[in-house]
């Protein structure tokens, strides 16, 4: 059973894709499950106060940090991540630097995916991130059946992010 049949039908998720690629930025639409609804932007203005379930986030938004080697992306995943710390943000980038991909780590990116994207890997993250949010939801529902999560530290909210990454695993897990 895949993510978007468990969620509501009538609840679409807004993913935020930061990226200068025409073509990536198509591709992405074409990928998208339907349940998934695009925002597209080459900058961060306009987004204050606007809510988002995801974020992609390229490193090289403008030709110049691309020759200057000094990327925009880590800046904007610290911005997104002090705006939504909820929010789940993925860093993509054709430069696989081991210090770039460290950098945005460190300012709040769950992971680097590296460009051009792999219609597979990019589904398989959508879904880890609907089965996080899906995660983040059970606390909150009024009527539960079963018990809720307890617990909203960073140590807990790790704890479920690493729940959501198995999603897709066939076999038992054990978690300790």
């Amino acid at each position: 059973m895949s993510m978007t049949q468990s969620m509501p039908q009538n609840e679409r998720l807004k993913l935020l894709f930061i990226d200068d690629d025409d073509l990536i930025v198509q591709s992405v639409k074409m990928l998208l499950p339907s349940n998934w609804r695009m925002v597209h932007s080459l900058s961060m203005q306009g987004l204050d106060g606007k809510n988002f379930d995801a974020a992609f986030v390229d490193m090289h938004l403008s030709p110049q940090a691309l020759k200057s080697k000094k990327p925009e992306g880590p800046a904007f995943i610290q911005e997104l991540s002090k705006q939504n710390p909820h929010l789940e943000i993925v860093a993509i980038s054709g430069d696989l630097d081991r210090n770039l991909m460290e950098s945005c780590l460190q300012n709040g990116a769950s992971r680097y995916l590296a460009k051009p994207l792999a219609p597979e890997e990019f589904k398989l993250v959508l879904e880890k991130i609907e089965a996080l949010i899906l995660l983040r939801n059970a606390t909150h529902r009024a009527f539960q059946t079963s018990q809720a999560w307890i617990g909203q530290s960073a140590k807990s909210n790790d704890v479920r992010k690493q729940i959501a990454s198995l999603q897709s695993e066939a076999g038992p897990i054990l978690i300790e």
